[in-house]
């Protein structure tokens, strides 16, 4: 995959704005996925970014552990192979769709997140539909 500068309609900033941003994965809209450099977050930006976040988490807002993820953004870190991004997005939609849609904790978002997630790995035939589901719920 290479970089993507648009992506239904969303112009990303410049790499100068958002050098962590390697290139955007298309086919999860509404939601805009960004592949990222986790090795240049952890070290320049948030120490404790694993895998993936999402702006519910990582946006500046109520229950954020940080403000570094745009509004409307999910990051997968682009070390992680493509299986395991899959459950690692499968997770992320979760997670942000219970903070965001339902006001839920990122505790208890987490840990929804995490039951989710397991069922998917446990049943992997199952990922594809279910990151298809949180899709519609992207608000």
């Amino acid at each position: 995959m290479g970089v993507t500068p648009e992506y239904e309609g969303f112009i990303y900033p410049s790499p100068e704005d958002k050098p962590e941003v390697i290139y955007l994965i298309e086919g999860y809209a509404p939601a805009v996925v960004c592949a990222v450099n986790g090795f240049y977050i952890r070290n320049h930006i948030y120490i404790d970014f694993t895998e993936g976040g999402n702006d519910q988490v990582y946006g500046g807002g109520p229950g954020s552990e940080a403000n570094f993820i745009d509004q409307g953004l999910i990051y997968l870190d682009d070390d992680v192979n493509a299986i395991e991004k899959m459950f690692v997005l499968l997770h992320e939609l979760h997670e942000r769709n219970k903070m965001k849609n339902e006001a839920m904790s990122y505790d208890d978002a987490h840990a929804s997140a995490n039951k989710v997630e397991q069922m998917a790995r446990d049943n992997s035939e199952l990922v594809d539909g279910l990151i298809e589901i949180e899709l519609q719920d992207w608000r």
